[in-house]
């Protein structure tokens, strides 16, 4: 395997740098928002992995999704910058994540967060990398209140999540990687889109998350710019009934 092992060196030095560099922004059609510096890494990402790999496909955020079309069984996933608003303001809470599949499995993935210093990876079966070294499986807190919502579900969950602590990062990979470390029990998002959960989910899921569409549905990801209609990461401890009240009726 070791694809996406081979190019992390690589991508940490020519990649890193950037994020140091002002950055110009504006406002993308969808209303989110985009800077300079996300076409950088994005660009610096895709000369990268094409000329290590030039028959694979690429998907990524921003700009015409050209990469898209190649016949392969092999694709990249990027998010240059997620959290770009974060990022913006100087806050700690972005990532750059890449990922690897063959087919609809994720083979490799890595995140990076630029502000904390820490890089996470995984290889399918291998267990999680964090700065290089194996990640113990951490267990869950059952006295742990927090659960993270996204900018769609947050402010409705204020209202039902009694006696727990809803939160919102503005950043999916930040999100996940509170499940991931044992500091939030769930994290819940609404159409959102496979670069932006594809491979924390897959980090998260070697270290016993469960990734899923629904109260006990796992995500058969594919690889393509549809968006993911519902997305939970819970610590194995989360109940049935917990999973049903974060999702809500509608959902679950």
């Amino acid at each position: 395997m070791n694809y996406l092992r081979s190019l992390q060196n690589l991508v940490e030095e020519r990649v890193l740098p950037l994020v140091a560099n002002k950055a110009l922004s504006w406002t993308k059609s969808d209303g989110t928002l985009v800077s300079s510096v996300d076409l950088a890494v994005q660009e610096e990402l895709i000369g990268i992995i094409e000329k290590k790999y030039p028959d694979h496909r690429i998907l990524y955020e921003e700009g015409e999704p050209k990469h898209c079309f190649k016949q392969s069984d092999f694709t990249w996933v990027i998010d240059p910058i997620d959290g770009t608003a974060n990022f913006l303001e100087g806050k700690k809470e972005y990532s750059i994540a890449i990922g690897l599949m063959k087919g609809n499995e994720f083979l490799e993935s890595l995140v990076i967060f630029p502000a904390y210093g820490e890089s996470f990876y995984a290889a399918i079966g291998e267990g999680v990398y964090r700065n290089g070294e194996r990640m113990p499986v951490l267990k869950p807190n059952p006295e742990e209140k927090e659960i993270v919502f996204c900018s769609r579900t947050y402010s409705k969950a204020q209202n039902r999540m009694v006696g727990y602590k809803p939160t919102f990062y503005r950043c999916a990979t930040y999100s996940v990687l509170r499940v991931l470390t044992g500091k939030a029990l769930a994290f819940h998002a609404v159409n959102t889109m496979l670069y932006d959960v594809g491979p924390i989910s897959h980090i998260a899921s070697e270290a016993g998350i469960e990734c899923l569409c629904g109260v006990d549905q796992p995500i058969n990801y594919r690889p393509d710019l549809k968006r993911i209609p519902i997305f939970l990461a819970v610590s194995p401890i989360v109940s049935q009934q917990l999973r049903h009240l974060i999702l809500d009726d509608s959902e679950s």
